[in-house]
Order: structure tokens, then C-alpha cells, then sequence
């Protein structure tokens, strides 16, 4: 299955802190990598362990969007979380 869609990146702290970042025509790990450049801009390095990080596919019409959840693995790398 090709994954390359237009995706809207989510990630949170779970509490006041969050950002989005729509990636058109990407995968949902290029949609990740260009969001966590927004956030590290935006909030400045972390524990990126304890944020929430997803994608949601965008003008999927008609079936229903796609949602892939995103983890911080011990090496700081995302990955996909089952």
C-alpha cells in the first residue's frame, strides 16, 4: 500500500504545549521528521518520550483518514507505535 498522502502531523505534551504541521504528498515518517523540526524550534530540545505524536491523513474523502500514532524509541528515533 502506497502511503504517500496528504497528512496533518500532530504532537503533544499531553498538556498546554502542542503544534501541527500539515505535509502534502509525503509519508507519514517525512510528515514526523518535518514536524519535529517545527517543535524543536518552537519549544527548544526535550524529552520527546513523554509527547503524544501522530498523523492524520487529510482530504481523504471518500473513506475514512488514516491515523498512524508515533513513538520516541530509547535512541531518539520515531517510530511507528503498535
Amino acid at each position: 500500500m502506497d502511503e504517500r498522502a496528504h497528512w496533518d502531523a500532530w504532537a503533544s505534551d499531553g498538556e498546554m504545549l502542542h503544534c501541527n504541521r500539515p505535509s502534502p504528498n509525503s509519508t507519514p515518517e517525512e510528515a514526523m521528521e518535518a514536524l519535529l523540526e517545527m517543535v524543536r524550534w518552537r519549544y527548544g530540545e526535550q524529552a520527546w518520550s513523554i509527547w503524544q505524536f501522530w498523523v492524520v491523513e487529510y482530504a481523504a474523502e471518500p473513506r475514512e483518514p488514516r491515523r498512524v500514532n508515533f513513538k520516541v524509541d530509547d535512541q531518539g528515533a520515531f517510530v511507528r507505535a503498535q
